[in-house]
């Protein structure tokens, strides 16, 4: 997986993620496979609600982590479908989408770090902190674990809404 800065807001990926999961699970007859599909589609949904967002690149820093939890079940649904063999459902569009919600989880943290090094004084220690879990979950990412590329990520938000 490539890791590229943002050009598209994290909140607005993962609404158009939403939106074209919504369209795919319509397709599907098999009603496992739907029921994976609408289980995701309901992770993300919560995830977007509008309490755990003061903007589209940044979450509430009081509620931000359920942003990153849900995503990250949401993953693990979709992730659930590419491994599972007798699945209908394509593979590739649904590794696309779980490589696109780890890349805005991605920039969520990057933005945080970006602003938290803005600050007067900011803790160099957390930033520090942040940028060591954006790695990690950048190798994880890299590595085929994009769940727990999601919780680096959070958890490198997390530092830097500190920082």
């Amino acid at each position: 997986m490539k890791l590229t800065p943002a050009s598209t807001p994290p909140q607005t990926v993962t609404q158009n993620v939403f939106g074209e999961l919504v369209a795919l699970a319509y397709t599907i007859s098999d009603k496992q496979n739907r029921k994976q599909l609408d289980d995701a589609i309901d992770r993300l949904s919560k995830s977007l609600k509008h309490e755990l967002w003061i903007d589209p690149s940044h979450p509430n820093p009081k509620k931000g982590e359920k942003v990153f939890e849900d995503q990250k079940e949401a993953v693990k649904k979709l992730l659930d479908l590419i491994k599972d063999k007798k699945s209908t459902v394509p593979d590739a569009p649904l590794q696309g989408f779980v490589d696109r919600l780890v890349k805005a989880d991605r920039d969520l943290a990057t933005i945080a770090i970006s602003d938290a090094q803005q600050e007067v004084q900011p803790d160099q220690k957390k930033i520090a902190k942040a940028n060591a879990a954006l790695a990690e979950g950048d190798a994880a990412a890299v590595g085929g674990k994009p769940d727990k590329a999601i919780d680096d990520y959070k958890k490198a938000w997390k530092d830097a809404q500190k920082a």
